[in-house]
């Protein structure tokens, strides 16, 4: 062989041994290259899927906290009211008919109640089934629970409170205990109170809507479980809180168990989730597979054309391999090409992973995540810049109780410290006064491939808008409950005062009798005097009763309020004294009002005397009338009026109020004024005579700068004649017809036989409704007034003018009673000869009514 056919086998073999290194090389970097930028690609969208399917099982348990929360504060309000105290002692029917019907539960959303006394006696119980639409009995699977010594009824603490899951035989029930105490909170402890509410299908189609997820639950004691609950039953632990769980290439599913009061496994939630990374995930994979595929192909093309062009050298010379040489340079060339394209594809890579990255940063709730030291390592952008003020390059890289809590150090009791120790994830709320929000933080643990704890992530929702609406909705439970407080001491009042009056009916009626027949100067006169002022007084005081409760019958005429400051200003300046100096502004266009004048005469002197008290050191005091015309005038406190009216503001220069006093100045028995020297019903007495007469009362004060208070009243017009007619003095003949009295009271009703029977009336008395019917037909004759009292056993008033005057067409009728006029009703009131008096009766003011009616 020669020497040149030596060199040239020697170079071709060492040529073909390069070309085949360079090949597996360029084989194993391509696809290990791209290999590893799929595997990292793909675990990140993985870790990110995970993440969000975990957070979604944590809105769906957030979600079930809050109705177990809202159910809790729900029985708080009921457990905590004066009402419910008593109801345990006495079981009140008023109570019961009130608050525990059917339909109010079924209003409130509670299919189960329970009250017990405080040795764990039942003394009501009900439950109702809001879907079927009827009660049902209770679950005896609750009976254990409901014994004296069970959770649910077992309150050492007046603030005790358990709440949780609880599950039946037939569905879950979310179920709150509370002590029973008084209004203040403060012991001791009355007996419990427990509310329930079915968490049904309804319940999880609501959740569902809520929380835009899909929901499936199954029972954890189960036995035939589908088989993706049994899998992900075995992989749930106390490490393990959450499982997550591909269901196919669409969905991805989060479970978790649900624990019951006693701690026991009760239910398993399936949270389904579309799988939207994992389809970007699939994308960028396959982009990545299709672009290393074709730099492969373009190498192994290269290489073997570069082969087959230098064994061509070889075998026909070395001109051949100069040429082989320039187009393996040409090969080289397309190599850098497909390396360029390489790059572009991890461009790409890049691009897809800053879009996943600007998802992140634009996702409204706030992500954080941390390391075991609790340093912020990302952070994504919008959500954090909008709630913490500071910029993304600030949060990250800080302790998160610094960027959460404004503090140097972990708080006390700190969630995510818990979290870390025992691996479990934890959803709290907590309000941060330096950032000024209430926030729910949900603290989900990080793990490594190990199970080991490497970290937390917290996904933060700023619920300040929904606590200020559960506070509102507070706040309108609290006035609704006050109201109902309100209309029960109304009518307890009302009631009172009513039968008060029967009494001193006869007190002040037998003390005018006397009267009339005692002799001037002597001693008994002047003790019956003093029977008679004393009644009066005590006539003012249910009148006030009456008033508060808007109960009292009006005597309603066309008034003129001017007129009626004019007649009062002497009274004024001796009650006001002498360091008060009242002033009257009186607009003379006023036009008259449809109202009982001596109820408007309470209302200025109860102002007055409010005032005055406003004005311990002097002042002035300021009574003005105007006539205003109202086109949907805004008042205030969400008040709108239109229309004529006359206003009468009373002003004084006193003290002022503070918003806080504002709020309560019309409740009864409250007062500003030290013990003893105020009862509370001045204000009260006055906003009931307004609201009575179709007005309003309003009020402005500020502290220190004295207060106006506003009465509203429609105004109406009156002719000069009418105006005459009400100036006119009652008359006090004598009579001849006959009356029928029907009053069960017999002392009131001996009292009008002694009133009437001298005038020359043929009285015909009756202790009842039936007894006046057959009384009436015994007699025979035409009688020509009944003189009844409104409420009477068997028969009403009304009942028994309505019989009577289907056998006497023309008679005339008065009704006696301290109730309202909306007891006898529109109808009875709009018909002709029907009058009202209120008692008690002064004789001559029956015996004048009678005569008038009956002249009429």
């Amino acid at each position: 062989m020669t020497v040149r056919r030596k060199r040239l086998a020697i170079l071709g073999f060492t040529l073909v041994a390069q070309i085949i290194f360079l090949y597996v090389i360029s084989r194993n970097v391509v696809q290990g290259g791209f290999r590893k930028v799929e595997r990292d690609l793909l675990e990140s969208f993985g870790k990110v899927e995970e993440l969000d399917a975990t957070k979604n099982v944590q809105r769906v348990l957030g979600a079930l906290n809050n109705s177990v929360e809202n159910l809790n504060l729900q029985l708080a309000d009921w457990a905590q009211w004066d009402d419910t105290c008593q109801f345990v002692v006495d079981q009140n029917e008023a109570y019961r008919k009130s608050n525990l019907q059917d339909n109010g539960l079924a209003a409130v959303r509670i299919n189960l109640i329970v009250i017990a006394n405080r040795d764990g006696r039942i003394v009501f119980s009900a439950a109702f089934d809001s879907a079927a639409g009827k009660s049902i009995p209770i679950s005896e699977h609750l009976r254990p629970y409901l014994s004296p010594n069970g959770i649910l009824l077992k309150h050492e603490s007046p603030r005790s409170a358990r709440a949780g899951l609880m599950m039946l035989p037939d569905r879950p029930i979310l179920l709150a205990s509370r002590p029973i105490v008084q209004s203040d909170g403060a012991g001791p402890v009355r007996g419990s109170m427990v509310f329930g509410r079915f968490l049904d299908n309804a319940e999880f189609h609501q959740l569902s809507a809520i929380i835009h997820l899909t929901i499936a639950r199954q029972r954890a004691d189960e036995k035939n479980l589908p088989e993706d609950f049994r899998q992900a039953a075995g992989a749930l632990s106390a490490k393990t809180p959450i499982a997550v769980r591909a269901v196919d290439e669409k969905v991805i599913a989060g479970y978790t168990a649900v624990k019951d009061l006693l701690g026991r496994p009760a239910l398993l939630l399936r949270v389904e989730s579309p799988r939207t990374v994992h389809s970007h995930g699939k994308a960028a994979q396959r982009a990545i597979q299709e672009h290393g595929k074709t730099i492969q192909l373009s190498l192994v093309f290269s290489i073997l054309s570069t082969g087959l062009l230098l064994g061509g050298a070889i075998l026909f010379g070395e001109r051949e391999l100069g040429i082989a040489a320039a187009r393996l340079s040409a090969n080289c060339l397309a190599l850098e090409q497909e390396v360029e394209r390489r790059k572009t594809v991890e461009d790409r890579l890049i691009e897809s992973k800053e879009e996943w990255e600007e998802t992140f940063d634009t996702i409204d709730q706030v992500i954080t995540v941390h390391d075991r030291q609790s340093t912020i390592l990302q952070a994504n952008k919008t959500a954090s810049e909008k709630m913490f003020g500071l910029p993304q390059e600030e949060i990250v890289g800080r302790k998160c109780y610094q960027i959460y809590h404004g503090t140097d150090s972990p708080p006390e009791g700190c969630p995510s410290c818990q979290t870390l120790k025992t691996g479990r994830a934890a959803v709290f709320e907590r309000q941060e006064p330096h950032l000024r929000k209430h926030l729910e933080l949900q603290c989900l643990p990080r793990l490594d491939k190990a199970g080991q704890i490497i970290g937390l992530v917290h996904i933060v929702r700023d619920v300040t808008a929904s606590k200020k609406a559960m506070e509102e909705h507070e706040r309108l439970q609290s006035q609704l409950i006050q109201a109902q407080k309100m209309q029960t001491v109304g009518r307890l009042a009302g009631g009172v005062a009513h039968d008060f009056n029967n009494l001193l009916c006869v007190i002040n009626g037998f003390a005018d009798l006397a009267l009339e027949e005692a002799e001037e100067g002597s001693p008994l006169r002047e003790t019956l005097t003093t029977i008679r002022e004393t009644g009066e007084r005590a006539t003012d005081l249910t009148r006030q009763l009456l008033a508060f409760s808007r109960t009292q019958v009006l005597e309603v005429k066309c008034v003129d309020v001017n007129a009626i400051l004019r007649g009062l200003r002497k009274m004024l300046g001796r009650m006001i004294g002498e360091d008060v100096v009242v002033q009257i502004k009186a607009d003379a266009r006023l036009r008259s009002v449809l109202a009982d004048a001596r109820q408007l005469e309470q209302v200025v002197m109860n102002l007055a005397v409010n005032a005055r008290d406003a004005m311990p050191a002097g002042g002035t005091l300021t009574l003005e009338t105007r006539q205003l015309t109202l086109v949907d005038e805004e008042m205030g406190e969400g008040l709108r009026l239109s229309g004529e009216y006359v206003r009468l503001s009373v002003r004084d220069t006193g003290t002022g109020m503070s918003p806080e006093v504002q709020n309560h100045l019309f409740e009864p028995f409250f007062t500003t004024k030290e013990s003893g020297k105020g009862t509370g019903l001045g204000l009260a007495t006055v906003y009931g005579i307004v609201r009575q007469h179709n007005g309003y009362i309003l009020v402005e004060s500020r502290p220190g700068e004295g207060s106006a208070l506003h009465v509203y009243l429609p105004a109406v017009t009156v002719t000069e004649s009418a105006q005459e007619a009400v100036r006119q003095p009652e008359a006090l003949s004598r009579g001849g017809e006959t009356l029928l009295v029907a009053e069960d009271d017999p002392t009131v009703r001996e009292l009008i036989g002694r009133i009437l029977a001298p005038l020359g009336y043929n009285l015909i008395l009756a202790a009842s409704g039936p007894d006046a019917l057959s009384r009436s037909a015994e007699f025979g004759g035409e009688i020509a007034l009944l003189l009844s009292d409104v409420v009477m056993p068997g028969m009403d008033g009304p009942q028994l003018a309505d019989e009577l005057r289907a056998r006497h067409p023309r008679l005339k009728v008065i009704f006696m009673s301290g109730y309202a006029e909306d007891i006898l009703g529109p109808r009875i009131l709009s018909e002709p000869g029907i009058v009202l008096l209120q008692k008690p009766l002064p004789p001559r003011k029956l015996s004048s009514k009678v005569r008038e009616v009956l002249d009429g």
